[in-house]
């Protein structure tokens, strides 16, 4: 039950941002603080795992949703004239033009290890093979 009403609320936050061909640029800043929040940090969490290491993400692990949402938003201000391109792609070069620039200040090392997704060979998983 408790999911159900979490579910809703979540599309009641973000439906109105959603035309008919989807999330827009134009509607994820229509949104509030708290569905581009959910809507930046859901994307790059998928971007992060879905990521080998070292491939120019690492940076997103230990961000919050929040800080992500900022990132994404000061791009989409910033560049109006590429609203014409996906919101996924939007996201993407945004995140990774941040992690590139974090990179540089901090001499190629982020605060934090990334995590590391256990496999069958991890010594959590006694005996499976």
């Amino acid at each position: 039950m408790k999911r159900a009403i979490l579910l809703a609320a979540l599309l009641l936050a973000t439906g109105t941002a959603w035309g008919e061909e989807g999330m827009t640029p134009e509607g994820f800043l229509r949104m509030g603080e708290s569905g581009r929040s959910w809507f930046a940090g859901g994307f790059a969490a998928g971007m992060a795992f879905a990521s080998p290491k070292n491939s120019g993400v690492d940076c997103i692990w230990g961000k919050t949703f929040t800080q992500i949402s900022a990132v994404v938003t000061k791009y989409l201000n910033d560049h109006p004239d590429m609203w014409h391109y996906s919101i996924q792609d939007l996201m993407a070069i945004s995140l990774l033009r941040w992690c590139k620039d974090l990179a540089k200040t901090s001499g190629g090392r982020f605060p934090g290890e990334p995590v590391q997704i256990p496999t069958l060979n991890d010594p959590l998983f006694p005996g499976i093979k």
